[in-house]
């Protein structure tokens, strides 16, 4: 099902992304780790509409986004949300992506960590949304939104030329407050973006999380309250805590979807839908 057709409904939506699948160090077969990935899925199948497949440039991953989200598919029925970056897909590769993505409904265009553009390589993410939808009209397409970029006027600018070029929904980097969500909406809407907002979610479960964050994405400024509930000896409950008190409010206000990284923590992920009534098996 297209996710911008989902969005459109009363009931809100659960996205969970999942890493693309890497080479193994234990001699375990590529087989095995395609059904790991399924368990994981069906962990938390009743609860969430959607599995996201991040796109790494790591030289240890294997089967690419697409192929990994549509196995994932199969395996639990839930629809897949492959991520595709413009540093790994190539104008002259066009016809070989759209064939990959036949039968699957959404994908996530993002730049891709470290990308510098060169000869036959899409500059921007809304020259491969461009690409994609002159290819196919009915595929939801969703592009990255960042609350945290400081550059406002740099912010909306990228952002309408992928609307523009065919965007259909956002996915936000990570948020930490229902405030931070609103004040990002309205900024869009006040500047002419209107499609729905997709709210990322990244569980702080730890000490390690946290300087995950401030080692690998800079611009992301974690709340002093998080830290300091990631250093405690019960981080996971709250970071529970923190993420159903998230979703609740979000829930408040016009919002109708959030995406969690769960970075391949299923358990995590399901101990979050077990600990609040706030969610609903979706079947």
């Amino acid at each position: 099902m297209r996710l911008n057709d989902k969005l459109k409904g009363e009931n809100f939506t659960y996205i969970v992304e999942f890493p693309q699948l890497r080479k193994r160090k234990d001699g375990k077969t590529e087989d095995h780790t395609f059904n790991e990935l399924i368990e994981k899925v069906l962990t938390i199948n009743g609860f969430i509409d959607y599995i996201s497949i991040t796109e790494s440039p790591s030289p240890n991953t294997f089967s690419n986004p697409i192929q990994t989200a549509k196995l994932a598919q199969y395996g639990s029925k839930k629809h897949p949300l492959p991520h595709l970056t413009i540093r790994d897909n190539t104008k002259s590769n066009m016809p070989i992506l759209m064939e990959e993505l036949d039968g699957v409904d959404n994908v996530l265009i993002v730049q891709g960590d470290g990308y510098k553009p060169s000869e036959n390589h899409f500059k921007y993410s809304s020259e491969l949304i461009n690409a994609i939808k002159k290819h196919n009209k009915t595929i939801s397409v969703g592009a990255a939104g960042n609350p945290w970029n400081l550059n406002k006027q740099d912010e909306i600018y990228t952002l309408k030329k992928k609307v523009d070029a065919g965007a259909d929904f956002l996915i936000t980097q990570p948020i930490f407050s229902v405030n931070q969500y609103n004040n990002y909406r309205d900024f869009l809407y006040t500047n002419g973006i209107e499609i729905p907002i997709i709210a990322g979610i990244l569980p702080i479960k730890n000490e390690k999380a946290v300087n995950f964050v401030d080692n690998n994405i800079k611009e992301i400024s974690i709340p002093d309250d998080v830290r300091d509930y990631a250093s405690s000896q019960n981080s996971e409950f709250y970071a529970r805590n923190h993420i159903n008190t998230l979703i609740s409010g979000l829930k408040k206000t016009d919002a109708k979807a959030v995406d969690i990284f769960s970075a391949g923590d299923a358990k995590f992920v399901r101990s979050l839908f077990d600990s609040s009534n706030e969610y609903k098996q979706t079947g």
